[in-house]
Parts: C-alpha cells; sequence; structure tokens
C-alpha cells in the first residue's frame, strides 16, 4: 500500500465544498518539509498561482531564500497527466509573483511535452517537481528522520 493514496483527495474541478482539499494539502505537506507559507490557498481566479511559498537555504556561504510559486494539478481521479495546456506561461507567472523558482506539486505525471518544457526553462528559474512518486519519497525520508 503506498504511503498517499491522493484519490481520496476531492476532485478539484467539482464544486462540492471540498475542492481545495488539493491546494491545503500541498500548502500543509510543503509546510510540514520545511518550507514557509507566504501565501495560502484561496478561492477563485489565482492568475496562476496557488501558493507561494519561501525556503531558506543554509550553508557556509550564508544563507539563501528562495521564493517559489506553486501550482497544484489534482489529476489522480482521471489518471490525466498534466500537459502544457494545463501549465501556461510559467515564466511570466513566476517572474510577475517575484519568485525565483516553479514548484510543480502534481498528484499524477507531467506529460512528457510539459516535462520537456520544464526541462528547458532550467536555465532560467529553478523548478522543483513534485508529483506522486517524489511526493512519497520526501513523505518517507520525512517519516523515517522522525522516527529516530
Amino acid at each position: 500500500m503506498s504511503a498517499i493514496d491522493f484519490k481520496e483527495i476531492p476532485e478539484a474541478h467539482l464544486p462540492s465544498g471540498d475542492q481545495d482539499m488539493f491546494e491545503i494539502f500541498a500548502a500543509d505537506f510543503l509546510d510540514a518539509i520545511g518550507y514557509e507559507i507566504v501565501e495560502r490557498p484561496s478561492r477563485g481566479p489565482d492568475l496562476g498561482k496557488d501558493l507561494l511559498v519561501r525556503e531558506c537555504r543554509k550553508g557556509v556561504g550564508g544563507q539563501t531564500t528562495v521564493r517559489w510559486l506553486v501550482s497544484c494539478k489534482h489529476q489522480a481521479h482521471s489518471g490525466r497527466s498534466v500537459s502544457l495546456d494545463d501549465e501556461r506561461n510559467i515564466v511570466e507567472r513566476v517572474e510577475g509573483k517575484n519568485c525565483g523558482g516553479f514548484l510543480a506539486f502534481y498528484s499524477t505525471l507531467p506529460s512528457a511535452s510539459l516535462a520537456a518544457r520544464l526541462k528547458e526553462l532550467t536555465s532560467r528559474l529553478r523548478r522543483r517537481p513534485s508529483t506522486v512518486e517524489s511526493l512519497k519519497s520526501i513523505y518517507s525520508r520525512r517519516m523515517a528522520s522522525q522516527s529516530r
């Protein structure tokens, strides 16, 4: 059995009153693994931003902060991959929110064309794809480190 069954989270496109649960889950998950939530999910037109988070990185050279634009796509019920049509104008959205990176928080995989587009953007933006498998991996590592 997998650690996370995204089908337990209500579909995002159905006006059930629970249509925001995937974005709320994303905020809670990112907060739990150490991101600072700058802007939480809200209902209504979001101009391509579901969340804004901040990551503080500490190292021998000091501390840097990265602001991430988070895009949540919940397609687990249909099994459909996230396509280029689902993620338009990524650079403009990131720059418009004064962010340094794009964090994809998806319950399914990106399509091959979207994955290629995200790879192309790595020279312009930081990116952190978070799909079903990477989320399970992050979750498992986090749980293992907490049990020590």
